[in-house]
């Protein structure tokens, strides 16, 4: 499955934010769209709706999502 234009920023994007935060890849997607293999897909050729991405970039954005703090860090 070729990716759609859209679907490489989205994915630039995640990969930003989990550098950023220290989050696991499974906790995001389970944390934005409640998808903890949303990450894996992505990474694999896999695609998302329009919607989907509005709402993970909603995500990515949201105060909140910064606020998590990962298990590695927080030890």
């Amino acid at each position: 499955m070729s990716k759609s234009p859209d679907t490489i920023p989205l994915l630039a994007e995640i990969e930003a934010f989990l550098e950023e935060t220290g989050m696991a890849a499974t906790t995001f997607g389970q944390l934005a769209i409640r998808d903890w293999q949303l990450v894996r897909r992505l990474r694999s050729g896999g695609d998302v709706t329009t919607r989907k991405a509005e709402v993970i970039r909603a995500f990515i954005a949201s105060p909140e999502a910064r606020k998590i703090i990962p298990r590695e860090r927080a030890a």
